[in-house]
């Protein structure tokens, strides 16, 4: 068998094409994880969309291919009445390419390698029925190199029948079923590096009675399951993790491993891994599932309504406990702590045992009891495989010292919540004091940058042709700053210290705006100088010359409100001032330049020898020019 990917120039027209009642869709589509383009006829039924017909849902990509590989897939099969009909077939590929290529009847064909998944059975009325065949293998310059897995399993309506074989490349397992799909007799494991089985299994009508193992020796050794089980204890239920996770439970630590590491769980574990990797397929499809269906009986202790209680209360308990325990044991800061401080290496070493000793157990439990396994272990045999020695005391957890009851784990999870919120108080203080500490030390980098930026600033203007005024002010707006810090290392309370570094680094962040904006006020009054400029004949020199204009307007600036605004800085600005401050001296430089254009002879009598800067900004309109911007 030859598999070649083919590409070359394809017309296609992605439309929809009605007939008198079925339809076919044909463009991109997806189904969970799959996206692809797809093929498939439906109906429209009661304003629901019916699938009926053949479906074909498929995605390669050759750019992907010829760089890194491509992971590729086809799903097609028929669908009646939105149900899953007739042969179905699904194929996943992860492929790479030497990027070799030959040509045949005119079209260019590359040899790919990699992993490829193959299953192929029938559907009738929206169940599995006749054979289904799983199967892994590897493609090497396309052509098939060798099978890593098979599964072959034959179904009736769904349920399994006869014999079943699943396989990789060195173990086959096989098993058989009564005809209502419950496993039977003996499930035996052979090895093609022994003759004779290596392992087995043995059901009595669905119960797992014994497991064999055959060692490396050639001796066989027995292991009692479910023995002398009362078959109206016992549930119905699928072979699947659920109950493979309870078999460990009923067996001793050494034959657990045994029969983890034994290849029966391992394939049935892989081939339940497969049968639902198709059944998220199908179900985001339909209301059908695909799933191996391998049913054995099982003993069942159906959870009375107290114990449900007592296991809703260690659940809530168990997540708030694990959530602190995390926190507390994943914090760096206490990390580096407890190299230094006694107490919080000895807080941290208890952490570390109540999580391991008490949490750890817990999340078994509840595990089980989420994942509704518990049902089907008695609690006293769950609890005994839990904790072997008895249930612990939080205060005395090397040694169990309750009775294996969920009245004693209840009350363990409530005690334990109430240690675990004790030492995090205790911890929770140490950190804030550090946390603290840290944050002053970063604030007060902060401060001392801003300080240093307005000295920054006062160094742009030491220019001699810079008016020496802005200069001073920007010195009265360091020394302010400088006042603050001074007040702020005298403090000694830790947190006063803290909330007033906060208020500071605020402020002088306000205060270096009030530093950029009187930065930029030469500039600003060179320019309002420039543009009060009109060129004007001179009859005496018989030149053009330039003079002011609107002289009243540019006094009021110039000998008024800008001494005024530095005044202000000079008295002391509030830090909660500045931004008004700020506002006041843009807005006066904007409203300055509109002047400039219009007609101000009734405004400049008005300022005729004014020297009131608050009248001066009234009739200016500089006030409502604030409130407008």
């Amino acid at each position: 068998m030859s598999y070649r990917i083919l590409f070359g120039v394809l017309l296609a027209l992605p439309i929809v094409l009605s007939g008198q009642e079925k339809k076919l869709y044909e463009g991109p589509s997806q189904i969970g994880t799959y996206k692809g383009e797809a093929s498939y006829h439906y109906v429209i039924a009661n304003n629901d969309t019916l699938l009926n017909g053949s479906f074909l849902l498929k995605s390669s990509n050759l750019e992907a291919l010829l760089k890194k590989g491509d992971i590729s897939f086809s799903i097609k099969g028929n669908f009646k009445d939105n149900t899953p009909s007739g042969f179905w077939k699904f194929q996943f590929n992860e492929f790479k390419t030497d990027k070799a290529s030959t040509v045949e009847d005119n079209q260019y064909l590359v040899n790919v390698s990699g992993t490829q998944q193959i299953a192929s059975g029938t559907f009738q009325n929206g169940r599995p029925d006749g054979q289904w065949v799983y199967v892994v293998q590897q493609i090497k310059n396309s052509q098939v190199d060798k099978f890593t897995f098979k599964s072959v399993v034959d179904f009736n309506n769904g349920v399994p029948q006869l014999s079943f074989t699943i396989e990789d490349e060195k173990e086959e397992l096989v098993g058989m079923f009564l005809r209502n799909g419950i496993a039977h007799d003996k499930w035996t494991l052979y090895s093609d590096e022994n003759i004779d089985e290596i392992e087995s299994w043995n059901f009595n009508e669905g119960i797992l009675e014994s497991v064999e193992i055959r060692s490396g020796n050639g001796r066989i050794e027995k292991i009692k399951i479910f023995d002398n089980v009362p078959k109206a204890n016992t549930k119905t239920i699928t072979l699947d993790k659920k109950y493979l996770d309870v078999l460990k439970i009923k067996l001793q630590k050494k034959d657990s491993k045994k029969l983890v590491d034994g290849g029966i769980m391992r394939l049935l574990s892989q081939n339940d891994r497969y049968y639902k990797n198709i059944d998220s397929i199908l179900s985001k499809k339909t209301s059908f599932t695909f799933l191996s269906k391998f049913n054995v009986k099982i003993p069942y202790f159906p959870l009375e309504t107290i114990e449900k209680v007592r296991l809703d209360s260690i659940s809530k308990n168990y997540e708030s406990s694990r959530g602190i325990s995390n926190s507390l044991l994943s914090n760096t800061q206490l990390t580096i702590l407890r190299l230094s401080d006694e107490n919080v290496r000895s807080l941290e070493e208890s952490l570390e045992v109540i999580s391991k000793k008490i949490l750890d157990p817990l999340e078994e439990l509840v595990s089980f009891y989420k994942e509704e396994k518990i049902s089907f272990v008695s609690r006293k045999e769950l609890l005994s495989k839990i904790w072997p020695d008895g249930v612990p005391d939080v205060h005395k957890i090397e040694k169990g010292v309750n009775g294996n009851s969920l009245i004693s784990v209840k009350n363990l999870s409530h005690k334990t919540l109430y240690r675990l919120d004790s030492i995090q108080q205790i911890l929770a203080k140490k950190i804030t004091k550090q946390e603290r500490e840290q944050e002053a030390i970063a604030l007060e980098k902060k401060m001392i940058a801003q300080r240093n930026y307005l000295d920054q600033l006062s160094d742009s203007l030491r220019a001699d042709t810079i008016p020496p005024v802005f200069f001073n002010t920007l010195q009265n707006i360091k020394k302010d700053t400088e006042d603050k810090l001074s007040k702020y290392s005298s403090i000694n309370d830790v947190k006063a210290k803290l909330d007033y570094a906060r208020e500071l680094v605020q402020c002088f962040e306000k205060l270096d705006k009030v530093g950029e904006t009187i930065s930029k006020l030469p500039a600003q009054q060179y320019d309002i100088r420039s543009k009060y400029q009109d060129a004007v004949w001179n009859p005496f020199t018989a030149t053009i010359m330039n003079e002011t204009i609107k002289k009243r307007l540019i006094m009021a600036y110039e000998d008024v409100l800008i001494p005024y605004y530095l005044k202000r800085i000079e008295d002391g600005l509030p830090c909660e001032e500045t931004e008004q401050w700020i506002n006041l001296v843009e807005a006066t430089y904007d409203r300055m330049l509109e002047l400039r254009d219009e007609d101000t002879r009734k405004l400049e009598r008005k300022l005729r020898k004014e020297d009131d800067p608050l009248v001066i900004l009234e009739r200016l309109s500089i006030n409502s020019q604030i409130e407008k911007n």
